[in-house]
């Protein structure tokens, strides 16, 4: 393996374009975000603009026109990641390094079952406050990514992927226990998206309103359940540091549940309470909050 000096990003959304400005400023165009021919028209005919600057991005859709990536990110949302993964395949050769910044816990998985050859580094994108509305993204918050190990034999891929995040100023944490890391994600979620999503409300009503705030610790708490049955030990104190995490974004901000329900788009609905209630079923715990947000956010995005 050789040091990470292309990148290609799938999925232009307000992950991707807070890690694409990041790498841009060093890589210049060998950072390239990876789309379809119909979002590469629709790219070049309509300007970007993030915290009111222009983005000067390179688009490519033909892999003749480029070149396998050395370190390949998937920053789309779960309802669009088999596409995703149909436009990128010209893009990744057995060397290049593959990160998801997908919720849930489910994405790498699915990523190793179709590049078997690839090294697939499991991550998590937490604590950035963007929002990605009309051409624009705005945050505060940069956030960070925590990666992680499944095994010994990545980690030569694992500290090619460090040596990159330190060479272009990306914040990151190193996770020793990388499952139980994108569980306790998966624990967030499941809290402050579905309760913002479902009651139509920014971070500050989670925030602010005692009964938003009670209903997302209460279906937080119905995971920690969950993940217990799975020697999974999300603890209180986990939950209160997600507590003071939500706290630290901007009350007009939103989650990416909130913002894909204003546009209509389907939701990462089945990512966070529709892999709750089965296993929860299957381990008969009861979860009512996650049933309700489940219900209530369904009914929503039936009803477009």
């Amino acid at each position: 393996m050789k040091e990470i000096k292309t990148v290609g990003i799938v999925g232009r959304g307000a992950i991707g374009v807070i890690f694409g400005q990041i790498i841009q400023q060093s890589l210049g165009n060998n950072m390239v975000f990876i789309v379809d021919k119909d979002r590469l028209t629709k790219y070049q005919q309509y300007p970007l603009y993030c915290n009111n600057q222009l983005c000067q991005f390179r688009y490519c859709s033909d892999i003749h026109n480029y070149k396998p990536v050395d370190l390949l990110i998937y920053a789309i949302k779960f309802p669009a990641l088999n596409d995703a993964i149909d436009i990128s395949k010209p893009f990744i050769n057995d060397d290049t390094i593959i990160i998801s910044t997908l919720n849930g816990i489910s994405s790498e998985d699915i990523l190793s079952n179709t590049f078997k050859n690839n090294t697939i580094i499991r991550c998590i994108a937490q604590k950035m406050d963007s929002v990605y509305q009309n051409n624009e993204v705005n945050y505060s918050c940069t956030g960070e990514l925590v990666v992680g190990m499944d095994n010994k034999n990545q980690k030569e891929a694992f500290d090619i992927l460090i040596d990159f995040f330190d060479k272009v100023h990306i914040s990151y944490v190193i996770s020793s226990d990388i499952i139980h890391d994108q569980w306790s994600k998966l624990m967030l979620n499941c809290g402050v998206n579905q309760v913002c999503g479902a009651y139509d409300i920014p971070y500050g009503g989670v925030q602010n309103n005692i009964t938003m705030r009670n209903m997302m610790i209460e279906t937080m708490k119905e995971v920690q359940q969950v993940a217990k049955c799975l020697g999974i030990l999300l603890t209180d104190d986990e939950i209160d540091n997600w507590l003071k995490a939500i706290d630290a974004l901007s009350s007009d901000a939103m989650p990416s549940m909130r913002q894909d329900i204003l546009a209509h788009r389907k939701s990462e609905l089945e990512l966070f309470s529709g892999t709750i209630i089965p296993l929860a079923n299957q381990y008969h715990i009861h979860v009512p909050q996650n049933k309700l947000l489940y219900q209530k956010i369904k009914e929503i995005e039936d009803n477009y």
